[in-house]
């Protein structure tokens, strides 16, 4: 059973809706103080009265994007233990030779600068709080890249090279960072893809255990990870894929 998270300080980016939401609530039922970060006020104040989350819960209604995002979360969030960062780019998909360089951009951004911009934040408060832990959501296709999703598997990618430069550097300080890497997980990002498509039948006839993961499932790993009982795991990518990209599979019938 996962450890208990209490006493610690989180801030989930990307918490209001699909994997990050999840996230926030998984990390405030084992005791943490959650700040949730996202654009969406709305959502984030439906997700802080959630019985289960018992109030822990502080919805900080804040764009990523925006430039001094960081003295903004200041203002807002004195301490934290862990940073679980979920937020994501809308999927386009085109061919690599026809993706925009505003695709490409939109990717970068969301799966670097701003990363990078977050531990640049987050490193010194929890330097000053002994041992804490990154987590980025990341996908299987970080590496192995899906056709006509060129731009979201680099950005991937780049997310993960990030994370392992940072496990290298902070480690000394106490700090993890690891990524999970989740197959197709159908979210309100991915629905009309899997709607569109018949991807998530051909994904649960080529897994071994049959079956799509959930935001749940993800927010349980991460959960894992933020507590102690992970606490020698650094600057690895964890495969949430029910088993699909160990090899080729198909479903017997």
């Amino acid at each position: 059973m996962t450890g208990s998270l209490a006493g610690k300080v989180a801030l989930v980016a990307g918490a209001s809706r699909g994997i990050g939401r999840a996230i926030a609530a998984s990390l405030a039922e084992r005791g943490g103080n959650v700040y949730a970060v996202a654009r969406d006020r709305s959502r984030l104040d439906e997700l802080a009265r959630e019985p289960s989350v018992c109030g822990r819960i502080t919805a900080v209604p804040a764009d990523l994007l925006a430039p001094g995002i960081e003295h903004a979360l200041s203002q807002q969030v004195p301490a934290v233990d862990i940073v679980a960062f979920a937020a994501a780019a809308p999927l386009r998909q085109a061919p690599l030779l026809e993706t925009d360089d505003g695709t490409w951009h939109e990717q970068w951004t969301l799966n670097v600068d701003v990363p990078r911009r977050l531990i640049g934040w987050a490193a010194p408060l929890m330097r000053r709080r002994g041992g804490a832990s990154f987590i980025f959501i990341s996908t299987v296709a970080a590496q192995r890249p899906l056709a006509g999703l060129g731009a979201y598997s680099v950005g991937k990618a780049a997310l993960d090279a990030l994370m392992r430069s940072a496990a290298l550097e902070l480690g000394s300080y106490g700090i993890r960072c690891n990524s999970v890497a989740p197959g197709l997980v159908h979210t309100e990002r991915t629905h009309e893809l899997i709607a569109a498509t018949p991807l998530a039948e051909e994904h649960r006839q080529t897994t071994p255990l049959g079956q799509l993961t959930t935001p749940a499932n993800v927010a349980d790993i991460v959960a894992w990870l933020a507590c102690d009982q992970a606490q020698t795991l650094t600057g690895q990518v964890l495969i949430a894929d029910g088993g699909r990209s160990i090899g080729t599979f198909r479903a017997a019938g």
